[in-house]
């Protein structure tokens, strides 16, 4: 192979890898919206590090994470346990 042509090349390899995040992202959204997959299985998908980052993400979408009155009261009573502590 000719020096050249590897670096001919590398534009082609960076959209194919650009196309594939594109498509684990769908991927993602389309499973946390039917319920079939969870908020962390979304972020290890997608890449993202945090959890913030996948609510950026969700939003950015129009898709809103499941969270409901129960979750707030769960939160409320661990974070009354922990700052008792």
């Amino acid at each position: 192979m000719r020096p050249e042509h590897w670096l001919y090349t590398i534009p082609l390899r960076v959209r194919s890898l650009f196309r594939w995040a594109q498509a684990d992202q769908s991927f993602a959204l389309e499973g946390y919206r039917s319920g079939k997959l969870t908020e962390e299985l979304v972020r290890r998908i997608s890449g993202y590090g945090t959890r913030i980052q996948v609510d950026g993400f969700l939003k950015e979408h129009g898709v809103y994470m499941d969270y409901n009155l129960e979750d707030v009261d769960r939160e409320s009573e661990t974070s009354r346990e922990f700052s008792s502590r």
